[in-house]
């Protein structure tokens, strides 16, 4: 496997997957889940990511 920091469109998509700790490329290929679980989960977690990361930074840079 090439390189995190590898430009190429897999990495790109294994990051993006890490980041918002969704399942690895391999297990979505091995076992999909249906459409409306996939998009349930995406909004969940990319919704919890945004929320930590504002979390983050409201820690470093309070009012």
């Amino acid at each position: 496997m090439k390189s995190t920091t590898d430009l190429s469109f897999f990495s790109s998509i294994c990051r993006l997957l890490h980041t918002y700790n969704l399942p690895t490329a391999y297990i979505l290929f091995e076992s999909p889940p249906s459409k409306e679980v996939w998009k349930a989960k995406l909004n969940c977690e990319v919704d919890q990511h945004t929320i930590a990361t504002w979390q983050e930074e409201i820690k470093e840079n309070p009012l």
